[in-house]
């Protein structure tokens, strides 16, 4: 079995047009919840959920991003346009090496967190001084 998480635009950084989205999490339906805990979280509990992600996704995603250029980058306060002589892409397949070193593929472990309100994948980090990685790649794999 698998599940879908279609991506909506305030979960994306990057834009087909101008906007401004602070958003970090990734807020789950309880179909992919289901998926992913076998019913073994409860209301206000969190657990890590580790995945094996690989660099050739993350350079095939920057490749698409490249293709669709312009597009804006966002974050909760500006929006700015993005063109293909820009260092924004460039910069984030500099950290996909760095992150991946010489590997190509690596365990990823995330915290998953079941508000009474919704369900929602929250980052690792995601309450400690998360503006120190928004800005950065480790925000465009979620």
């Amino acid at each position: 079995m698998y599940c879908i998480k279609y991506i909506k635009r305030q979960d994306s950084g990057w834009k087909q047009a101008k906007g401004c989205s602070g958003e970090t999490s990734l807020n789950l339906s309880y179909e992919i919840l289901e998926f992913l805990t076998d019913g073994m979280v409860s209301p206000g509990e969190q657990c890590g959920i580790t995945f094996t992600i690989y660099k050739t996704d993350f350079i095939q995603a920057v490749s698409f991003i490249e293709s669709q250029l312009p597009l804006f980058v966002s974050n909760s306060k500006t929006s700015k346009i993005v063109y293909n002589e820009d260092k924004e892409v460039q910069n984030i397949r500099k950290n996909i090496h760095t992150f991946f070193e010489d590997k190509e593929r690596i365990d990823y472990t995330i915290n998953l967190y079941y508000r009474k309100d919704v369900w929602g994948i929250e980052r690792s980090g995601f309450f400690n001084d998360r503006e120190k990685w928004v800005k950065s790649f480790e925000s465009q794999r979620v």
